[in-house]
């Protein structure tokens, strides 16, 4: 694998993880439980 790559795919996740955190936020001050558990089992695929 290279460096170049490796980082980029750290970046992405990071990236991505954030924007999770920020939705479920956002969620959890609207109080939808049932759309924070939805994320949560959409991000799991199943």
């Amino acid at each position: 694998m290279r460096d170049d790559f490796k980082l980029k795919f750290c970046i992405d996740s990071l990236m991505r993880t954030t924007s999770y955190i920020k939705h479920s936020l956002s969620y959890l001050k609207k109080g939808s439980v049932y759309h924070l558990l939805f994320l949560l089992v959409s991000e799991q695929g199943y």
